[in-house]
């Protein structure tokens, strides 16, 4: 029997595109665009999107784990620059040990979300920590996580560098990192071309109807896949 799950985000007004009517600060906001995640233990998630289109790198992302038909159920997950939360409460969902990471000032917001659209049973197995790149690590064991991952993360010039060696701290030799991105500008090829100099990069994935990529990084020449 197929079960659906509906979950609920909150996002801040300034998210909203049209945000006629709404209060400052924080609003509740239904989801409304089907995206079907792939059955597991006989539960298909699916969950409902009406919000702007810089988060929909992370549907594209959670659509891209289906597609492939990526086995996450207790492997151990780090999700950079988490802000709503939905990539990491869609991979806590499909069975993994997810930590949601992000600056102090969105861990209010991220930690409401993982409270709201997970059930009591699997809560304990998502945990929302700060992770200010560059700055934080020491609180993060080196090589510890299965699978990194980052949607929507490259956008600022400025922090490419903390991001990167951030990237190495948390990758061990079996980890495999995803990000999915926009290519804006040229300085979003820079990292790709700063993210070669580390990793062993490929592009696995672009969805042309949203102009996302989704790009694999291992260490050295390692094609492991999850």
């Amino acid at each position: 029997r197929k079960e659906y799950v509906k979950l609920c985000f909150t996002f801040p007004s300034s998210l909203i595109r049209d945000p006629a009517g709404m209060q400052e600060g924080c609003t509740t906001q239904t989801l409304h665009r089907q995206c079907p995640i792939r059955e597991i233990l006989g539960i298909t998630l699916t969950f409902f999107f009406k919000v702007p289109g810089d988060v929909m790198l992370a549907v594209v992302l959670c659509a891209y784990l289906e597609m492939e038909g990526i086995d996450l159920r207790d492997r151990s997950v780090i999700e950079l620059g988490a802000g709503t939360g939905l990539l990491g409460i869609v991979v806590t969902l499909l069975g993994a040990r997810v930590t949601l990471t992000d600056r102090a000032a969105a861990l209010e917001l991220l930690e409401s979300n993982v409270q709201a659209n997970l059930p009591p049973e699997l809560r304990p197995r998502a945990v929302v920590k700060e992770l200010t790149w560059g700055k934080d690590l020491d609180n993060f064991s080196p090589g510890a996580f299965d699978l990194i991952l980052g949607a929507d993360i490259v956008y600022l010039e400025e922090t490419f560098a903390e991001l990167l060696g951030t990237l190495e701290h948390l990758c061990s030799e079996r980890a495999v990192i995803l990000l999915s991105c926009r290519i804006r500008y040229e300085r979003d090829l820079d990292f790709l071309r700063m993210l070669r100099e580390r990793f062993s990069v490929s592009e696995v994935h672009y969805d042309s109807s949203k102009d996302v990529h989704i790009y694999k990084a291992q260490r050295g020449s390692r094609r492991d896949d999850l």
